[in-house]
């Protein structure tokens, strides 16, 4: 069985790891060099100095998810979720912030229907 050469020499087997196929062409093999190598890990930004979104805590979580979503957190000097300036929580930031307060909009509006 003669294999063809890929156009790329990756093949993604787990979302970690990349299996690297090389056809052996000193040798004359016929069957590839198979490894395993780690891919690289996305970066998660810092986040951004004085700006958190607290944990819920225990209880009532809606309560507190809504608060958040309304009235920020004025021990923190924080605005309302809401109000939040939108490079907070998009593009490279919603790896930190996004999902948090998306969760929070979703208690809150829900709360309002």
């Amino acid at each position: 069985m003669c294999l063809q050469p890929r156009s790329s020499p990756f093949t993604v087997t787990h979302p970690d790891q990349a299996m690297i196929v090389q056809e052996d062409q000193g040798r004359g093999a016929q069957q590839p060099s198979v490894s395993m190598a780690p891919l690289p890990k996305a970066t998660k930004p810092a986040p951004i100095p004085g700006v958190q979104i607290a944990h819920s805590g225990n209880g009532h979580l809606w309560r507190k998810a809504i608060q958040q979503w309304e009235e920020g957190d004025p021990a923190q000097s924080l605005p309302p979720l809401r109000d939040w300036p939108v490079e907070w929580y998009t593009k490279k930031m919603r790896l930190v912030y996004g999902t948090k307060r998306r969760l929070r909009q979703v208690v809150a509006e829900e709360h309002k229907r």
